[in-house]
């Protein structure tokens, strides 16, 4: 079973590590005010309804969420780094013919928070690295919260090839729900290839960068994404697992129009979606897959 959510812990923490190795290798504390960064970046997005290839049901879903980093100065050479996390996500199951007891809504509205702080520390001009803890909460608002969390960390290294790349590399280790623990690569790439074009990774997913001008950007990105939730206990599926797997791909068109805002709109297909449906001792009990279906997504960023 895929760890609850691991495609965005990842991209996360890729993120985070790259974003430390940059604090890590700027001047010493005497040479430039020491100060807190606190970003803030609220997030919707909608998948247009789309077919189940085998149950004959459609299925069409929103999401909303937000997130917060923060990132301190301790001492000369290390930043603390937080962040929360909070998404909801509202499906929509039409004329559902899944093989499950009152199939007919097998998932409504779950909910995920993610906390996550960690360390970084500079060990000289080009090398830093990081660790820290994962703890989260996946599952519908009645899920039994002992039973919807999960735990893990993380430590690795970053890199700076040159002024224009840099490179994370690492593990993470998660527990998972109903299975043994997570053991993954984490991995991350930050490219400035030209003045003009970047190229980022996300996760399990690129994205590749091209700036218009001073405020406009546009992006083309792929990516894997995974998430788990536990269900209530008068679920379809009494205290078990959905897996919602999918794979999007997109454009991105991002307005700055000053260096603390900015506003992304994304559009694109989902090309492979599929749900797993399993009982609360990590059992398969039903799946199907979805057609390919349109999505829409907005996100701003404000940094303080």
């Amino acid at each position: 079973m895929q760890s609850p959510s691991l495609t965005s812990i990842l991209a996360a923490i890729a993120a985070a590590a790259c974003s430390a190795a940059t604090h890590a290798q700027q001047p010493a504390a005497s040479d430039r005010p020491r100060e807190w960064t606190l970003s803030i970046a609220p997030r919707g997005e909608y998948t247009f309804s789309g077919d189940l290839r085998s149950s004959g049901s459609r299925v069409s879903v929103g999401r909303a969420g937000i997130s917060f980093d923060a990132s301190g100065p301790m001492g000369d050479r290390a930043h603390l780094l937080l962040n929360a996390d909070l998404e909801a996500s509202f499906y929509r199951f039409k004329d559902a013919a899944l093989p499950l007891p009152s199939a007919a809504e097998p998932l409504r509205d779950a909910y995920t928070l993610r906390l996550r702080p960690g360390v970084a520390y500079k060990v000289d001009d080009d090398w830093s690295i990081l660790g820290g803890a994962i703890v989260e909460f996946s599952g519908e608002a009645g899920a039994d919260v002992g039973q919807s969390v999960t735990f893990g960390g993380y430590g690795g290294a970053s890199y700076r090839v040159s002024d224009d790349l840099s490179l994370t590399f690492g593990l993470i280790v998660k527990t998972r729900l109903e299975d043994d623990a997570l053991v993954a690569p984490l991995l991350g790439v930050r490219w400035k290839i030209d003045e003009k074009l970047s190229l980022v990774t996300e996760g399990l997913g690129v994205r590749f960068i091209a700036k218009v001008n001073d405020q406009f950007t546009v992006s083309i990105f792929g990516r894997y994404e995974t998430r788990d939730f536990r269900l209530d206990d008068d679920a379809t599926v009494p205290s078990g697992i959905v897996q919602d797997t999918r794979l999007p791909i997109g454009a991105t068109v991002e307005w700055s129009p000053t260096s603390r805002l900015s506003i992304a709109l994304s559009g694109g297909v989902i090309v492979g979606q599929k749900y797993t449906f399993l009982n609360e001792n990590g059992e398969e009990l039903a799946g199907d897959k979805t057609r390919t279906a349109p999505f829409i997504g907005l996100r701003g960023e404000w940094k303080f």
